[in-house]
């Protein structure tokens, strides 16, 4: 595991499991991203087919990649993505899996919002569109294009409480891949995955 030396704004956080025929996309999208002030946390969950060999193949185009195999499968996704809380060092936190794509500005975009408003999170819309690539599979992407308006950041200055419970019960950006959310508000209230 690499040292932080700066706090990156975004940490960027994947688990794997035999993910070999999605991982080289997801990663590709990530690298090519316009924004760079990010790190990358992969933790692979005892893959049995080629996800570890693909990851090291672009561990050296990164410069801020943490790759953790586990040496026991946990068999639960959200064990992980709870476990990953201790790796990251980022500002805010963005869960993907790892069949996602992001748009080449994605994380900019994510990122605007943060600038002006400071707020524990910010949720995006997601769309489909067809990969000719992958035998016409229909994949997600995620698109901040257009990422949450002034007028919807009012409607979600709510009380504090009601935030919190609206949020552990997946009322606020229901998915974990839509939303960036910033790491001291998931410690201080204890937010994980069930």
């Amino acid at each position: 595991m690499q040292k932080v030396e700066t706090i990156p704004a975004i940490s960027i956080m994947i688990p794997t499991y035999n993910s070999e025929q999605f991982i080289d996309q997801t990663l590709e999208s990530i690298l090519n991203q316009t924004f760079q002030d990010y790190e990358l946390i992969l933790i692979d969950d005892c893959s049995t087919d080629h996800t570890v060999e693909i990851i090291e193949k672009f561990a050296p185009s990164f410069k801020n990649l943490q790759s953790i195999r586990r040496r026991e499968n946990s068999g639960s996704g959200s064990y992980i993505r709870n476990e990953f809380i201790k790796y990251a060092h980022g500002e805010y936190i963005l869960h993907m899996d790892h069949d996602d794509l992001l748009l080449l500005d994605a994380l900019e975009n994510f990122y605007k919002p943060v600038e002006k408003f400071k707020p524990d999170f910010v949720c995006t819309e997601k769309y489909f569109e067809q990969n000719e690539y992958k035998g016409n599979k229909i994949e997600l992407m995620i698109d901040v294009k257009n990422p949450v308006s002034e007028t919807v950041y009012e409607k979600l200055d709510i009380d504090f409480e009601e935030k919190i419970r609206r949020f552990k019960a997946n009322e606020i950006c229901r998915y974990h891949w839509n939303k960036i959310v910033r790491r001291d508000f998931l410690l201080r209230n204890e937010i994980r995955f069930p």
